[in-house]
């Protein structure tokens, strides 16, 4: 797609019920105009072999609060820039390709650039036993993600960097770059300038996340200005996944309120993780990895 927008109330329909499509794993959309997406109704997926579907978008991706997902199976989306099928296949997000030479599930999603944000206004929810995966260098969840004994995947990229996948859905590690081994600490004093535009270190940022929708236009009460640093989670909405794995890795992991529901949370903080009163953790298992930081500090 050149750009990929929903208005309220439309839908977009991956339609794969003739017979020719009965062996159809993947579905791979890439928006390659240099917009982010603006998504306000369903995206649904017919027929095939229960394929899963990937929306990349490296300029970012808005889900606003009446979008809506029917998938079969995984949904993954992204604003990577490239995606790794092995054997040194990889798809660019903005360049014209071969897809004989993509068979098979991504074994990785290369981040080359200062790439867009994804924000969740909405609820979106997969199908039980199935996968929710956001990968970018800035993740913002407002809204409700669930994967009925799942998972969801969270994953902000701090930096030129590659996420490598494991099994199906599964994640297994962030291949960082050297210059990032010098990153600052954030202590528990510095978190209200993080979140308000006063940290001189990541001058830019505002959360105040009022999100509207206005003539089918995704809208905020006050102007959102994304981060120039990468490598931030921010959750204030709900994460459900009954008997399923939570995981989030990011730099700066911030959860502000919401409930997080699951048999397993693995969170991965490179720099700093907060964790505001009012947020509810009820995990039967969690892990807290702490990599690289000076100062943790939790507030629960």
């Amino acid at each position: 797609f050149e750009q990929f927008d929903l208005p309220t109330g439309s839908t977009a329909i991956f339609n794969l019920e003739d017979t020719n499509f009965d062996n159809v794993r993947n579905i791979l959309n890439r928006v390659t105009q240099g917009n982010p997406s603006e998504i306000n109704g369903l995206i649904e997926v017919l027929g095939g072999n229960n394929p899963n579907l990937y929306l990349l978008n490296p300029s970012g991706i808005i889900f606003g609060s009446q979008a809506s997902l029917n998938i079969p199976a995984d949904f993954t989306v992204s604003t990577a820039t490239q995606l790794d099928f092995g054997n040194n296949s990889w798809l660019e997000s903005s360049q014209t390709s071969d897809y004989s030479n993509f068979d098979g599930l991504p074994t990785a999603f290369g981040f080359n650039a200062a790439n867009g944000t994804i924000i969740n206004a909405a609820d979106l929810a997969v199908g039980t036993n199935q996968n929710l995966n956001f990968l970018a260098t800035t993740v913002i969840n407002t809204g409700t993600l669930t994967a009925p004994a799942g998972s969801i995947t969270v994953t902000a990229v701090p930096g030129i960097n590659t996420v490598r996948l494991s099994q199906p859905g599964s994640l297994l590690s962030l291949e960082f770059e050297p210059s990032l081994n010098g990153g600052t600490s954030i202590s528990a004093l510095d978190l209200a300038d993080l979140l308000t535009d006063v940290d001189p270190a990541i001058s830019g940022v505002d959360f105040e996340l009022d999100l509207a929708i206005e003539n089918d236009l995704i809208k905020t009460a006050t102007e959102i200005i994304l981060p120039s640093e990468t490598g931030l989670v921010i959750n204030e909405g709900s994460l459900s996944l009954g008997s399923g794995s939570l995981n989030v890795i990011g730099n700066k992991v911030a959860f502000l309120a919401g409930e997080i529901t699951g048999n397993r949370l693995d969170i991965q903080a490179i720099e700093s993780f907060f964790a505001a009163p009012g947020t509810d953790l009820l995990q039967q298992m969690a892990t807290l990895r702490l990599m690289r930081i000076r100062l943790m500090f939790m507030v629960l």
